[in-house]
């Protein structure tokens, strides 16, 4: 199965799915709520950095055409920019569709998971928040960078990539992790002094 298909259908699996994430610093309690749209998939994968062969520009279209199976991996490696390395600071965007296969995972994993709040570091991503993650059977390390969506007080997935150089920010604290899917809860994590949902 194509990467990119595979990476679609299970990015298709998180548009009925929330996170309703509880965090804690300097003794404030902060509620994120992290929601999925179709247009999501073309930046955090990074396909936008693309333009070097013609793909669909409209992020509604390029997640159709990936599930329709129009875009592949044989398409996608046509463009000098999808295997350069040099592109940005999270690899390559072919690693980065590989791993985003994994990306429910990382976001359900408790093995633990760290947050922190950004702060000015040099990074080229614009994001309020960013998560570290490990798959240990996959032997990988995540960031997955979080900012508040424009349109209303949810939050979004803007950036995904794999570890290849230490990030630092504001050291935040899990107090609760739910995710949210069709109307069931699960309870991912909840630290033993959180008393409030």
């Amino acid at each position: 199965m194509d990467k990119i298909y595979e990476c679609g259908r299970k990015f298709a699996d998180l548009l009925n799915c929330k996170y309703h994430l509880v965090v804690s610093g300097n003794r404030k309690i902060m509620k994120l709520t992290l929601d999925f749209k179709e247009t999501d998939l073309r930046h955090i994968s990074g396909l936008h950095y693309i333009d070097d062969i013609v793909i669909e520009n409209s992020p509604s279209k390029l997640f159709t055409a990936i599930l329709k199976k129009e875009i592949t991996d044989d398409v996608l490696k046509k463009s000098r920019k999808y295997n350069s390395k040099e592109l940005y600071e999270g690899g390559s965007i072919e690693e980065r569709v590989s791993e985003m296969r994994f990306l429910e995972r990382y976001l359900d994993e408790n093995n633990f998971i760290r947050i922190y709040r950004m702060q000015e570091f040099g990074s080229k991503v614009m994001a309020d928040f960013f998560i570290e993650s490990t798959l240990k059977d996959l032997n990988s390390t995540v960031y997955i960078f979080l900012r508040k969506r424009q349109e209303s007080e949810n939050y979004v997935v803007v950036s995904f990539f794999k570890k290849y150089q230490t990030y630092r920010g504001v050291n935040l604290y899990w107090m609760l992790k739910e995710k949210i899917k069709e109307n069931d809860s699960i309870e991912l994590y909840r630290n033993q002094n959180y008393r409030y949902s």
